[in-house]
């Protein structure tokens, strides 16, 4: 059995923690403790703990002019280098924007976007019929109908068989 460990949204969106999975998209949580059961009981780390910290980091520009910021300060913003390339990086989805916002709105990660689900723990689908239980009602429904054909061609049989030997052996 391959297991799978990835970050997972909370149910309420606001927390990412560590999962086990079934799948290498995480896409299916495995059943509970099985990390436990193949690590001799230790718990997976983030399992049960915020994996991003709570405490942000300033992208404002320092004015310290001692060149601590490798020369950052320089340009006319007063956003971190850094900070600029992670938003530059990060896939957006800048549609429906109010006009005057961004001149070159980029949409190139709103499929992907809307496609993100935030199953949680707790959260896996659960359907009324389960796949079993079609399988056994088919099961159940076609060997009913096999044994109705079986008993009506045995009956057709039974009654199409001439006995022609059991008489005195005079032909009428």
């Amino acid at each position: 059995m391959k297991l799978f460990v990835g970050p997972y949204c909370s149910s309420n969106g606001q927390n990412i923690y560590l999962g086990t999975f079934m799948d290498e998209t995480c896409s299916y949580p495995a059943p509970e403790g099985i990390f436990e059961q193949f690590n001799y009981g230790n718990s997976l780390p983030y399992s049960s703990e915020n994996l991003i910290d709570d405490n942000c980091v300033s992208c404002k520009e320092p004015a310290d002019e001692d060149e601590n910021n490798n020369g950052d300060n320089d340009d006319e913003d007063k956003v971190l280098e850094v900070c600029e390339r992670i938003y530059e990086d990060a896939g957006k989805c800048e549609s429906g924007l109010a006009d005057g916002v961004t001149y070159y709105p980029n949409t190139y990660a709103c499929e992907l976007i809307s496609g993100l689900k935030a199953p949680g723990k707790m959260q896996k689908a659960h359907s009324s019929v389960s796949s079993s239980t079609v399988f056994a009602g088919l099961f159940a429904a076609t060997t009913v109908l096999f044994g109705g054909v079986s008993y009506y061609l045995y009956q057709k049989v039974k009654r199409s068989n001439v006995d022609l030997a059991s008489g005195d052996g005079a032909l009428a």
